[in-house]
């Protein structure tokens, strides 16, 4: 038998997917654009020598078409090509030179291509191409087979490339092999085993597609029901039982204060769960800790297991009542998204520099009747001081003529002092902006704020950044030179719901205005008053849109409240059973009770409210619960409250440094008891002190579990402790 083996290893290609998101009312779709595969010039001259660049090349070309295939079924993503991208750019050129009508809706516009919000890269890091050939002795005669193997290994990676995260890096191992023979007397021209690179390109292109799909639209919970979580991944995208995976809930936009770039959302944890089935249309699992799992929230497989303090073996039993009646596919969208459509929408607003700053939303409906506060900042130096007073008595003024009230600049300064209570120089222009931010940090606090100010919603527009920039256009075989200065103002803005505090639209809006300066022209404006106007008008333009998806304001309807029963655990705290058996006679049980707190304070989004273990009102949605006792490290916790039946919630706290101390001084004496010992005068001395340490701890013994199972006779802790 003759070996033919041809290694190629350390093979390297990458190939560059971008991808806008874009919204819609139905669902959120990614439009990518695919740059090619590539192979580096190393690579490319091994597989030369090695006699298999061809081999290479067809595997790097099919893949390459698959890939578009893939993602345009996966029905996530718009596929669009990016080949001719120079001849575009050439036009678009010809454009900005100020020789090509701007008013003509046909004319190119310059920095809209499709951008890259996502970036994926496929690294090859092995790849062996193997042949195998004998003479196998058949009944025909001598038969010539061929075994054609091929080993691919490598790795992709996607990166949001706003921020530069890292979303996934996800290893790739294709191992594909092929036989053929050749029977006595058959002519075959070819390698009989070519088909095994066409297998290879698609298994290429499907893995790789599942891993960008995976990466930029996470698993998400389709149900949850006593307990059960159903999501939409599948066996073929790895999903195994026994597997544990991280529930999130997606909260609102994260947007740079600096640039207004939006970063992404915030994803706060509110469970975990264990996979007990993968199937072939979605996967089930057991969920283990439950502070909140809803329909839509996102789920994130966790190789590491469950974080430290989570009991393995604990099960949640909880229902998310939304599930049955959101669970049908509407034409409108639900109204957990309504933010979301009405940011898409903004965002879809017209933008253009183009256009008129005197023809804004003219032909539009009327808005809900809303009254708004308005804030503006500064945080480009190049801008005068007296620009943010213009900038907000422009947007008033756009805002009324949409049938939107605003507040004085006065009642303002008054509301943000009365929210500030004694902090000093709370009339200062920046100790307001910091009070705002602060306050506009969390829901609790901006419904806050908007009540004192009176206002339905409030608006925070801050000028980020003032640039010029100079473009110059020269091309002697079309004969056109020019030179066009532009300058640009951008502001970020971001506007919050005064009844619920939540985030209605958070993002940017540009102004800029370009000047054409050729031999035979040199236009010399202050651009500032044009730019502030039309910084206005996109403003008033994307808050006008934002607000049409909500409902008119109803601040006389009551909001449900979710009763929330908290109780507390000591963690890693226990005690041993002291048994009565006469009333001369204390025995040590065998049994270790474990404590329970009591009296503990309970803060929801800052505000004191109420006390643990106990029950109190909460809205549905979000909060910050903050628990604070004596000898224990203050808790914080973000819990979802679902809306509908009453929720419990159980958390489990650590001793602080100084309740620790306190704990061993006292726990001492009990720690030397054995089993079955029977106490003396001296140590039962001990064992009524220790209870009134607890009792004036507010620390209790739970004896639930000795007193059902009638072990023995009375606790001793059941009558100290007055249980």
């Amino acid at each position: 038998m003759s070996t033919m083996r041809t290694p190629l290893l350390g093979a390297c290609l990458g190939f560059i997917l971008a991808g806008i998101t874009a919204s819609s009312a139905l669902g959120q779709k990614a439009t990518v654009a695919i740059r090619g595969f590539e192979a580096t010039p190393a690579v490319r001259n091994a597989a030369q020598a090695a006699g298999t660049l061809n081999a290479l090349d067809q595997i790097i070309q099919g893949a390459e078409g698959q890939l578009e295939s893939e993602l345009q079924r996966s029905q996530k993503f718009d596929v669009v090509a990016r080949g001719d991208l120079k001849t575009i750019l050439k036009e678009q050129d010809l454009a900005d030179s100020g020789l090509v009508n701007q008013l003509d809706p046909n004319t190119a516009k310059s920095l809209q291509l499709a951008g890259a919000k996502y970036v994926a890269i496929l690294t090859v890091d092995g790849f062996q191409d193997i042949t195998d050939r004998t003479t196998l002795q058949k009944q025909l005669g001598p038969t010539q087979a061929e075994r054609r193997a091929i080993q691919l290994s490598g790795v992709v990676q996607v990166y949001d490339t706003t921020s530069g995260r890292m979303m996934t890096s996800a290893p790739l191992k294709i191992d594909r092999n092929q036989l053929a023979e050749i029977i006595p007397g058959v002519e075959r021209s070819g390698s009989p085993t070519q088909a095994v690179l066409a297998t290879v390109a698609s298994s290429l292109a499907s893995e790789s597609a599942a891993s960008i799909t995976g990466a930029i639209f996470p698993a998400k919970v389709l149900a949850y029901s006593f307990g059960q979580v159903t999501f939409n991944r599948t066996a073929s995208a790895g999903v195994a039982p026994g597997q544990i995976w991280e529930v999130m809930h997606a909260g609102d936009a994260l947007v740079d204060p600096d640039t207004g770039a939006t970063l992404g959302s915030e994803e706060v944890t509110v469970g975990w769960a264990r996979v007990t089935d993968a199937g072939d249309r979605f996967s089930k699992a057991q969920a283990i800790v439950d502070n909140g799992i809803t329909k839509g929230a996102i789920m994130r497989e966790r190789p590491q297991g469950l974080p430290a303090g989570i009991d393995p073996g604990a099960t949640a039993t909880g229902s998310d009542g939304s599930s049955a009646s959101s669970a049908a596919p509407s034409s409108t969208a639900p109204a957990a998204t309504t933010a979301t459509a009405a940011t898409a929408a903004a965002s879809n607003g017209a933008d253009s520099t183009t256009e008129s700053s005197k023809t804004v939303l003219e032909d539009s409906p009327a808005a809900p009747s809303r009254t708004f506060a308005i804030f503006t900042k500064l945080q480009a130096d190049q801008v005068p001081a007296n620009s943010t007073g213009i900038l907000e008595e422009d947007v008033a003024a756009c805002l009324s003529g949409q049938g939107i009230s605003t507040i004085s600049r006065a009642d303002v300064v008054n509301g943000v002092a009365r929210f500030a209570g004694d902090s000093a120089n709370t009339g200062d222009p920046e100790s307001q902006s910091r009070v705002v931010e602060e306050a506009l940090s969390d829901q609790a606090s901006a419904t806050r704020l908007a009540e004192l100010l009176g206002a339905d919603a409030i608006i925070v527009a801050s000028i980020t950044n003032y640039t010029i920039s100079n473009r110059a256009f020269n091309d002697p075989q079309l004969g056109v030179k020019s030179n066009i200065r532009t300058y640009t103002m951008g502001v970020a803005l971001r506007v919050v719901d005064g009844l619920s505090g939540r985030s209605l639209y958070g993002g940017s809006v540009d102004a800029t205005k370009s000047l054409r300066r050729t031999s035979e022209l040199t236009q010399e404006v202050d651009p500032i008053d044009d730019l502030l106007q039309e910084a206005s008008q996109n403003i008033c333009r994307k808050v006008a849109v934002a607000i049409k998806q909500l409902a008119p304001p109803a601040t006389d309807v009551a909001v449900g409240e979710t009763e929330v029963a908290i109780s507390l655990v000591a963690s890693g705290l226990e005690v041993p059973n002291v048994v009565a058996e006469g009333d001369d006679r204390f025995t040590v049980g065998s049994a270790r009770l474990p404590l329970s707190l009591v009296g503990a304070r309970v803060y929801v989004d800052g505000v004191m409210s109420g006390s643990a273990p106990g029950s109190l009102g909460m809205r549905p949605g979000v909060h910050r619960l903050k628990i604070e006792h004596p000898l224990f490290s203050p808790l914080e916790q973000v819990v979802n409250i679902r809306s509908g039946a009453p929720q419990q919630l159980t958390f489990s706290m650590k001793l602080s440094d100084e309740g620790r101390r306190d704990w061993e001084q006292n726990i001492a004496i009990l720690e030397e008891l054995k089993d079955g010992e029977v106490l003396r005068e001296s140590q039962l001395i001990s064992v009524r002190a220790f209870a009134d340490f607890l009792r004036s701890s507010s620390i209790n013994i739970d004896t639930s579990e000795v007193r059902n199972l009638n072990i023995g006779g009375q606790s001793i802790w059941a009558q100290l402790l007055g249980e």
